[in-house]
């Protein structure tokens, strides 16, 4: 690796060669590019200290963005939150630290016992800490590097406890290794692996790290992805995606997290990467326009968005959902909203969201939903009891019996249009509620306003059965209560 670097003779005795030495780094300081600063400070603590006057200081190199004196700042994992009081770079004082300068930052509110090296300061809330990786490693010669290896791993100043679970190897028939195992990567050779942490550690994709055994150095490698899914091992299409997320392209980046936090805002992926504000807007925007992600409407607000496989995997869940539920529920046309939306564990706003991407294979059928195509099927004695019970309401008017049914086919007999269900158990046969509806709608047109009681006698009914019929019609904003009694909605008046 130094094959070609240019040597100066140096004397620490004379001093001779030293300024020639400067010159030597100067000049390949030029050819280094200046450090990135994408606004996401953070500064891996490899001291902690106490100093006189000043109190607890600690000290990194500081990554990714500028800390400002005043800033506060959280140390993870699992440390606290402080207010930056000092910064100190080569120990002159600064109001504010560059990155890929070394930091020494005085932290006011907290004492020694409660940082450790190997934390990270951050802003809150910037940074996750990892309980697996999904990883490129080199392996060192002469050991291989097995399956389900426990591991040391050295990340910045931290080290943690790990296990290996090995993905692939270069050079693979296939079968996950070049000896065609699937179990290891060979020494000297490079492949994929999962690293599944004890502890939680703070690293970002990018960032380099070193596996060990004991006293011996087995491995070096670079994290492709933070806290990723359980992988099917020696999977060509694990690897491609691996592949293609080790080449650090800000899509890649952006398609990673949100594989990983979908379906989600555009804030929330800005959270999660390691790119400024309008690069990560051009890397969503060239995802939905190759169609490996969606931007779903939201409303009035800012759209949610999903990768095409995520999107896909949704659909998958919510067919399984509509399977599960005809079977518990055979006579059911639809799903509560609600419950599909349990089912597949997303938020209120993004449910909506996905809700409308599903279509058209996913239709709304009054207050719920079901898949397109669905239409529950009575058998014959079932139709015989829904047809006497059909009689006796229809007969009853709006004073209707109690009914004697199974939950099951009066669920059948609303879903179909058949019938109205009130509520505490007041069950109207549907021609008998739309007349009754009528009725009332003429007397509040009428006379402005009316009580329970006249409302009742006007129906010719009980006052269960009335005010069942009212509490209806108030949650389908044809009435709503004035004191004690009933008045129009105002758009039906």
């Amino acid at each position: 690796s130094l094959a070609g670097a240019p040597i100066v003779r140096v004397s620490s005795v004379s001093g001779q060669g030293l300024d020639e030495l400067q010159q030597q780094i100067d000049h390949a300081l030029d050819g280094v590019p200046a450090p990135r600063d994408i606004g996401r400070p953070r500064l891996g603590i490899d001291r902690v200290f106490t100093m006189s006057g000043f109190g607890t200081v600690v000290t990194g190199t500081l990554l990714d963005g500028r800390l400002r004196v005043g800033d506060t700042v959280a140390a993870v994992p699992g440390g606290p939150t402080a207010r930056i009081r000092g910064l100190q770079t080569h120990r002159t004082e600064r109001e504010e630290a560059e990155p890929g300068t070394r930091v020494a930052v005085n932290l006011a509110g907290v004492s020694t016992g409660e940082l450790r090296r190997g934390q990270v300061l951050v802003p809150p809330g910037r940074l996750t800490p990892s309980r697996a990786l999904d990883a490129r490693v080199r392996v060192l010669e002469p050991r291989a590097l097995r399956h389900n290896l426990r591991v040391a791993v050295h990340a910045g100043a931290d080290e943690v406890q790990g296990r290996v679970r090995i993905l692939g190897a270069d050079g693979d028939d296939g079968s996950g290794s070049g000896d065609g195992s699937g179990d290891e990567i060979a020494a000297g050779a490079e492949g994929w692996c999962q690293i599944v942490l004890r502890e939680p550690l703070a690293v970002v994709p990018g960032d380099l790290f070193v596996l060990r055994v004991s006293d011996e150095t087995l491995a070096g490698g670079r994290v492709v992805d933070i806290n990723p899914p359980r992988h099917r091992r020696n999977d060509p299409a694990t690897i491609k995606r691996l592949e293609a997320r080790a080449a650090g392209t800000p899509e890649s980046q952006v398609l990673a997290a949100l594989e990983r936090l979908e379906p989600c805002l555009a804030s929330v992926i800005t959270a999660a990467v390691e790119l400024d504000g309008t690069t990560l807007e051009a890397a969503l925007a060239g995802l939905v326009e190759r169609g490996a992600a969606r931007a779903l409407p939201a409303g009035s607000g800012e759209p949610i968005y999903v990768s095409a496989d995520g999107l896909q995997l949704l659909a998958t869940r919510a067919q399984r959902a509509f399977e599960t539920y005809e079977r518990e529920h055979p006579l059911r046309f639809a799903m509560a909203r609600e419950e599909l939306r349990s089912r597949l564990r997303l938020p209120q706003r993004a449910f909506a969201a996905v809700l409308e991407a599903l279509a058209p294979a996913v239709v709304g059928r009054g207050d719920g939903v079901a898949r397109d195509g669905w239409t529950p099927t009575l058998t014959s004695a079932q139709r015989r009891v829904a047809g006497e019970a059909m009689a006796k309401l229809s007969a009853s008017g709006a004073a209707p019996p109690r009914l004697d049914i199974d939950a099951e086919l009066l669920a059948y007999l609303a879903g179909s249009g058949q019938v109205v269900d009130c509520g505490d158990g007041v069950v109207m046969a549907e021609t008998s509620f739309r007349e009754a509806q009528d009725a009332v709608v003429r007397k509040l047109r009428q006379s402005g306003e009316a009580t329970l009681a006249e409302l009742r006698d006007l129906l010719g009914t009980n006052r269960r059965a009335a005010q069942a019929l009212l509490e209806t019609l108030d949650r389908r904003g044809v009435t709503q209560r004035a004191g004690d009694a009933r008045v129009l909605r105002a758009d039906r008046q």
